[in-house]
């Protein structure tokens, strides 16, 4: 860490080599003893990681030797770009930016900046993962350059990844969270025509993702200049642009709004049912009147004679709680309704698996308790079973308290 912390370079100049770094404390995090524990600031390092480590060490003093102009644009410039590359690994990702400045046909382009990250080791992102995450990287440095050289420049960003082209191009409601959120993020800062496919092979920022050896980034034209094509016109730029990457990934893609259909009718009934109102003596009513009129319907089908209609009853009050106590245990308690129907007791994980639960004849679970014996109702001695989290709970508790407390 000490030797690490030495190489100073703000601008990341030298970003391949401190991926490397970055690479090998990375490593010595996730080293385990034979016993299974981390291990310690002082225990020496493995034969194998002290050879490499040592190897790194000693090459580290040719940095040196690594020339880098301090005006990287052409005097009197009549044109100037910025182009960032993004690239990723399965170790790491990362992007570059490099400043291309033309005048009176003479171009020169030069490395500004870079910045580059270790692949999370808790997650295992896939590479398309990571590669919108180096991306997301090319738009947090194009906000600093901005900010630091405030020149007019047209602005490029180029990935080797035709997957994070295809996600950019869509709306983020299209993507899981994880994806949706990046896209947010750089169709909110960039310009989304901007992002262009760059081919691997001359993606400089293949460097930051995997990383170089001391030895060879002073004699290293693409990390220093860029793509060579960079010097060339743009008609000679490579073509492959965001509306021709056809590259679909469908496991990135949220559930079609289609499976909806498909979901559970009486889920959807009762929780809309159980919304409507928020006293309970309102909803019971409405339940009654709607059951008396199914009952009519059904009576005028068999050509059954009609009694008149004057008020609602008890008994139909009644049957309106029955159906409600009913509708709410089909909710939250359907397991333990289809295991008292099939063996007469619930699992061993059921919430009611300590108490003397039963389905009555009108398929309400019931709690058999020490009332049991005694000459009452069976509706008293044997208690209907609610969820307290449940709205008809909540509904009920406060109908009892407003009546029995006026």
């Amino acid at each position: 860490m000490s030797y690490i912390a030495q190489i100073f370079d703000p601008l990341g100049l030298v970003g391949p080599i401190i991926t490397v770094a970055k690479l090998f404390m990375q490593l010595l995090w996730s080293l385990k003893t034979e016993e299974g524990h981390t291990y310690e600031w002082d225990r020496p390092l493995p034969p194998q990681y002290k050879v490499d480590w040592k190897t790194f060490h000693r090459t580290l003093e040719t940095i040196t030797t690594s020339k880098v102009p301090r005006f990287t644009s052409l005097a009197q410039a009549t044109s100037i770009q910025l182009h960032f590359f993004s690239d990723a690994s399965e170790k790491a990702y990362g992007s570059c930016c490099y400043m291309r400045s033309e005048c009176a046909g003479t171009v020169r382009v030069c490395l500004l900046t870079s910045k580059s990250k270790v692949a999370p080791l808790t997650s295992h992102h896939s590479i398309a993962r990571l590669e919108l995450c180096g991306a997301v990287l090319s738009t947090t440095v194009y906000e600093k350059v901005s900010r630091a050289l405030q020149v007019s420049a047209d602005v490029y960003f180029w990935t080797d990844s035709t997957t994070v082209l295809h996600w950019l191009q869509s709306t983020t409601a299209r993507w899981k969270t994880f994806v949706a959120n990046r896209v947010s993020v750089i169709q909110n800062k960039t310009d989304i025509k901007s992002w262009k496919h760059v081919p691997g092979v001359s993606n400089p920022a293949d460097a930051l993702s995997r990383g170089i050896s001391p030895t060879e980034i002073s004699d290293h034209p693409l990390w220093w200049t860029g793509a060579p094509w960079l010097a060339l016109p743009t008609k000679d730029w490579p073509q492959t642009e965001l509306s021709s990457a056809k590259t679909v990934s469908i496991p990135e893609e949220r559930t079609s709004v289609v499976s909806l259909a498909v979901s559970d009718q009486t889920e959807d009934f009762a929780s809309r049912l159980f919304g409507l109102y928020s006293s309970y003596s309102k909803l019971r009513r409405t339940v009654a009147y709607c059951m008396r009129y199914l009952r009519a319907v059904k009576a005028v089908r068999r050509n059954e004679r009609l009694e008149p209609f004057q008020y609602l009853e008890s008994t139909d009050l009644k049957d309106a709680e029955l159906a409600l106590c009913r509708l709410a245990q089909k909710q939250h308690l359907s397991e333990e309704i289809a295991s008292l129907t099939k063996s007469g007791r619930v699992s061993a994980s059921s919430p009611l698996k300590y108490l003397r639960a039963r389905l009555d004849p009108d398929g309400i679970i019931r709690l058999r308790g020490v009332l049991s014996n005694a000459h009452l109702p069976d509706h008293v001695k044997h208690s209907i079973v609610l969820l307290a989290k449940h709205p008809l709970a909540s509904l009920l508790s406060d109908y009892y308290h407003r009546t029995l407390h006026p």
